[in-house]
């Protein structure tokens, strides 16, 4: 039996010979080459495609490919070959132990044959002559320590390879399977990114959506029967000031009241404002913002500059609200933690690209310490304005130190629908 493997015996019919420093020089340059063509690859068979390539420039008159497992099947197929006939690509299907790939994927042990002809384990023998197959070696692809598939060389020269050739082929299987536990790894690690994101859309978009519909019950409801209650009562405070009664305080209890329900009145208006400002439906974001500010930041001893060039006339309604409310986070977050004396917002359009900077001069914080929600809650804030800001396709950087203030530049694109968007980088 020809074949060649880690385990050799005396039996063997070719004794493996010491490699020369030239061939091993040769070995380590070639490894060195395609570490460095696969460095920067994240997808799977740019990856197979890039190792492949490498191996058959470096292999000349040689031809082969790289076999995995079909996930449904569990066959061993060819999913990327090199000069490879038809016929063998759409006839080699292997169950893991038939042939020499198939035991090469079972075991985990490479193979080198001198002469197909005269092996009597191969698979479709007939096929394997037709093409003028001689000299073979193949080798397994590992990854998280399993073999997901392997690379197969040919030649139709009897005993083609050396020794160096096939440890510079088992060297080169081990690095794509590297290659490919990493490539995994990304490929789980960006799928739960997506599922993440996937999650924070819905949340968003059903937070809004239930803003609007408390918004709205609070407005068309309750609003109108404080309304009515408090024009009751100011009737009835004009009635008691003309009658006469015993009860003298009567007129004072109605007058409190009345101002109570005006109280209510005023604090509901700016629940709903804050819910949903009715300013943004009938003038738009920019008196939208300014109303906001001017109601809940400026009483709390804040002073707001303004800085508006752009004044959002254009953009469409789901992105105005959901850019409100993004203002509306990071204003909340100055009122809240800033314990600032000054804050300003600017908003200006380059050509498709909206640019939005809030600002203050509080008592910063370290930007670095925040990259996700805390225990406590803390982050919470940034963490809704920059999945908000996500939401629309855009870009989020904070700056910020201790005692340094800080600075929030939002950059949104307005060309591109946000629900068809892809992901994008975040900065934090």
């Amino acid at each position: 039996m020809n074949v060649i493997s880690p385990r050799q015996s005396k039996s063997n019919k070719r004794e493996a010979k010491s490699i020369s420093e030239g061939e091993m020089y040769a070995c380590f340059s070639a490894l060195s080459r395609i570490s460095e063509t696969i460095s920067g690859l994240r997808d799977l068979d740019a990856i197979l495609k890039a190792g492949l390539d490498n191996i058959f420039e470096i292999m000349k008159d040689s031809i082969g490919g790289i076999m995995l497992f079909d996930k449904q099947t569990k066959l061993l197929y060819y999913h990327l070959h090199h000069k490879l006939s038809p016929r063998i690509i759409s006839t080699m299907r292997l169950i893991p132990g038939e042939g020499i790939a198939g035991k090469v994927a079972l075991t985990g042990q490479p193979m080198m044959v001198e002469d197909m002809a005269s092996e009597p384990d191969i698979a479709h023998p007939d096929i394997v002559l037709k093409e003028g197959f001689h000299s073979y070696i193949s080798v397994p692809l590992r990854a998280r320590g399993h073999v997901v598939g392997v690379i197969n060389v040919v030649s139709t020269t009897p005993s083609k390879f050396n020794q160096s050739d096939f440890l510079m082929l088992q060297a080169i299987g081990d690095q794509l399977g590297l290659a490919i536990e990493q490539a995994n790894l990304y490929e789980q690690l960006r799928s739960g990114r997506e599922r993440y994101r996937e999650l924070s859309r819905r949340v968003i978009t059903t937070q809004e959506e239930d803003r609007r519909k408390v918004a709205n019950s609070l407005q068309v409801k309750t609003s109108g029967k404080i309304a009515a209650l408090t024009a009751t009562l100011q009737n009835l405070v004009a009635v008691s000031e003309k009658i006469e009664t015993e009860e003298v305080d009567l007129t004072l209890k109605l007058k409190q009241s009345q101002a109570l329900a005006a109280e209510i009145a005023t604090e509901l208006s700016s629940l709903i404002e804050s819910l949903r400002p009715t300013f943004m439906d009938t003038l738009g974001i920019v008196p939208a913002i300014r109303h906001y500010v001017e109601t809940n930041v400026i009483p709390s001893g804040i002073n707001v500059s303004f800085h508006l060039e752009y004044d959002g006339a254009d953009l469409p309604s789901d992105i105005a609200t959901r850019l409100f409310h993004i203002i509306q986070g990071a204003i909340g977050n100055i009122m809240q933690h800033s314990k600032a004396k000054n804050a300003s917002i600017s908003m200006q359009r380059y050509d498709d690209e909206l640019i939005l900077r809030i600002s203050d001069d509080g008592k910063g914080f370290d930007a670095t310490q925040f990259t996700r929600i805390q225990e406590n809650g803390r982050g919470a804030g940034l963490f809704s304005i920059k999945e908000r800001t996500r939401l629309l396709g855009g870009r989020c950087a904070v700056q910020s130190s201790p005692g340094q203030g800080t600075h929030i530049t939002i950059t949104i694109p307005l060309a591109k629908n946000p629900e068809n968007i892809g992901n994008q980088n975040i900065t934090a």
